[in-house]
């Protein structure tokens, strides 16, 4: 399904001029969906830094094209329960999501390449992520301790940094492609950090059911 959500007045952004990029530092506004604008002041948002929306009180979060990376604890112990990241996004850094208790819906965009150590560490809400196949790294602990988490569904093969201890403390189900079967076949006897994983395999590729669109005016 397609939803259309307007962008979030650029007045309640600050950012860090870059030239011809910004890099959103805070946020001061109240909205219950905030859906980052891909410019401020005529200048392409790039980069959410480290902190920008810590401890936020807001329902859904919307990140547009054009944005590349979302550093360090930059939504850190947010209340948001729904999450997208549109097709630009490759890195999700150290904490960016940890402690969001109340996220339950992550949409993950296909470019996305890099999920760092601990980037969702304790987001106990969340059921189930689809990771897409452009994911090449899962850092230490990136979901550890997401007791909600029972279902991961990988749309292609195992990521060529895969940390043992990324779904540390969990138990739950890796769907995967019999396709990709080899691939896993040593972690499937391996210590997860103490993960208890079911392995499914299945024969026709998990798709994708989201599209998120945004009204630009």
């Amino acid at each position: 399904y397609a939803q259309w959500v307007p962008w979030t007045d650029a007045a309640h952004f600050e950012y860090e001029d870059q030239g011809e990029f910004a890099r959103i530092t805070d946020y001061q506004g109240q909205e219950d969906t905030i859906c980052i604008p891909a410019e401020l002041d005529g200048k392409k948002v790039r980069r959410i830094a480290e902190g920008a929306f810590a401890g936020v009180d807001c329902r859904r979060v919307i990140l547009p094209p054009g944005i590349y990376e979302v550093e360090n604890k930059a939504f850190e112990s947010a209340s948001l329960q729904e999450l997208y990241l549109y097709d630009d996004i490759s890195k999700i850094s150290d904490h960016a999501f940890a402690g969001c208790g109340q996220l339950k819906n992550i949409t993950f965009g296909p470019r996305l390449a890099y999920i760092v150590d601990m980037a969702f560490e304790l987001c106990t809400g969340l059921t189930e992520i689809k990771i897409p196949e452009s994911v090449a790294y899962i850092g230490r602990r990136a979901f550890r301790m997401c007791e909600g988490l029972k279902d991961v569904w990988f749309d292609g093969g195992l990521p060529e940094q895969f940390d043992n201890t990324a779904f540390a403390e969990n138990t739950l189900t890796f769907h995967i492609s019999n396709a990709y079967k080899e691939e896993w076949k040593d972690l499937m006897d391996a210590d997860l950090g103490g993960a208890k994983i079911t392995w499914s395999f299945f024969c026709i590729s998990h798709t994708w059911e989201t599209e998120y669109r945004v009204d630009r005016e």
